[in-house]
């Protein structure tokens, strides 16, 4: 997607024009919804995470960290957090394309939650999970595409342009499209229906995910009893990932 969204398009769609880049996408969307079941686009602004994000943590707690600092780490968990929600916490193969340079600490995280038993489960509704190369990945590129429109339509709304009657940013056509049916505004910029969701996570809520990272002692090596049992609480009524 990054190559055919570039002015000019690149690499396999170099020398499209603008016209045929966008008949391409536009015709992608029906697709996508008979073949996708459920959708998920989750966002942060870079600059916010780091601001927020620990820098440090206990030693044996390092592999947490990993899952912590980063956006591709952060939405990576937020967006499986939410498909276990949407899918009413189905079993899920998860597939995720390889090249991120944040994956490895993103995958390590992963692992780690994997190795307790049942946990990836009652967090992600997760059955299986692998990291695919991008020639492996093609029937899968309904993501890259959803991602890019909703990072398209946050950098919109960040620049309160297109605005419509209602004083919100408009909707490209295609995101539309995408989003589903029943569409409705739940807070800022987040929207969702019935199969969809679009989540910009900032201000308060990135502000709270953060701070229960710390109530919850989630870097240190020996968490008090307290943070063990809030923990134990936030696991079992589906409370995790912490916002």
């Amino acid at each position: 997607m990054t190559d055919l969204s570039a002015n000019p398009p690149q690499g396999d769609f170099k020398g499209w024009s603008s016209t045929k880049t966008k008949a391409h996408i536009e015709a992608s969307v029906p697709i996508i919804n008979r073949w996708a079941s459920f959708g998920v686009a989750v966002s942060v602004t870079a600059a916010e995470l780091a601001a927020l994000a620990p820098a440090a943590a206990d030693t044996d707690s390092k592999v947490i960290l990993g899952g912590l600092r980063t956006p591709y780490a952060v939405c990576c968990h937020l967006a499986m957090a939410a498909m276990r929600s949407l899918t009413r916490n189905a079993d899920i193969a998860y597939f995720f394309e390889f090249g991120d340079g944040d994956q490895g600490d993103s995958a390590a995280f992963t692992n780690h939650i994997r190795s307790h038993r049942g946990m990836a489960q009652q967090l992600y509704g997760m059955r299986s999970y692998a990291i695919l190369d991008a020639a492996d990945s093609r029937l899968f590129e309904m993501a890259d595409i959803y991602a890019w429109e909703w990072a398209k339509h946050v950098e919109r709304d960040a620049a309160k342009f297109p605005i419509d009657e209602k004083g919100e940013t408009r909707l490209r056509g295609s995101l539309r499209a995408l989003l589903g049916d029943n569409l409705r505004k739940t807070s800022g910029t987040n929207i969702a229906s019935r199969i969809r969701r679009g989540w910009h996570v900032t201000g308060p809520v990135l502000e709270r995910y953060y701070a229960r990272v710390a109530q919850f002692e989630l870097l240190s090596d020996r968490p008090s009893s307290q943070a063990l049992n809030w923990i134990e609480q936030a696991v079992a009524t589906g409370e995790l990932p912490p916002l």
